[in-house]
């Protein structure tokens, strides 16, 4: 299989340089393209930014086999993240740890109105 020559950060950049103002025919003949190439790339990458083209890549790279592999992945995910996984906004305690210690100080509270 042919080797790309340009990175899809690099398509980016140079369809920003057409975006700020430069003639088509210009960035194409700076970049060695054809206006061709220029035009599918504008339809694939338009209003994209180099930050999301990163996004998209380290998406793929996280891709699942399939449906049971994803459900598997993402239930081991949500365990770690529950029960493993210290959270700055909770005092560097893991959600579990933070709701046993609520609990615990819920019910050692003492009830300002008892009902009847």
């Amino acid at each position: 299989m042919r080797r790309k020559r340009f990175s899809k950060e690099q398509i980016v950049s140079i369809l920003k340089e057409s975006a700020a103002g430069m003639k088509t025919e210009e960035v194409c003949r700076r970049h060695g393209i054809c206006t061709n190439t220029f035009y599918r790339w504008r339809a694939k990458y338009a209003d994209m930014e180099v930050s999301d083209i990163r996004k998209l890549k380290a998406l793929d790279q996280n891709w699942f086999t399939d449906l049971s592999d994803a459900k598997a992945k993402i239930e081991s995910w949500r365990q770690s993240y529950n029960t493993i996984r210290p959270h700055s906004s909770l005092n560097d305690d893991t959600p579990a740890e933070f709701a046993g210690r609520f609990e615990e100080q819920k019910s050692n509270e003492n009830p300002l109105v008892q009902l009847v």
